[in-house]
């Protein structure tokens, strides 16, 4: 579990910065695909974070690090699969 949720981390560590780079590359291009862009990132963070805490009130003491890692390692590849395409 701990290896599995370190490389979760990791994965979320070294995506980020080039789905920032993606996405701000998307806004400064302006237009439409800005504000959906723009739009999506406000929505995400509202959304993962009762997500977030629905998932650690659920789990386990010992599992409560995984639960709340799991919602943001999942939008985060998510996102690098649609801005980065891999």
């Amino acid at each position: 579990m701990r290896g599995r949720v370190a490389g979760q981390v990791a994965e979320i560590g070294w995506s980020v910065p080039l789905i920032v780079v993606a996405r701000a590359g998307v806004v400064l291009r302006g237009g439409a695909r800005a504000r959906d862009e723009i739009g999506r990132m406000v929505g995400e963070k509202v959304a993962v974070l009762p997500e977030m805490a629905r998932a650690v009130a659920q789990a386990s003491p010992a599992g409560s690090v995984a639960a709340a890692v799991r919602p943001v390692h999942r939008r985060v590849r998510a996102n690098r699969r649609r801005l980065l395409g891999w």
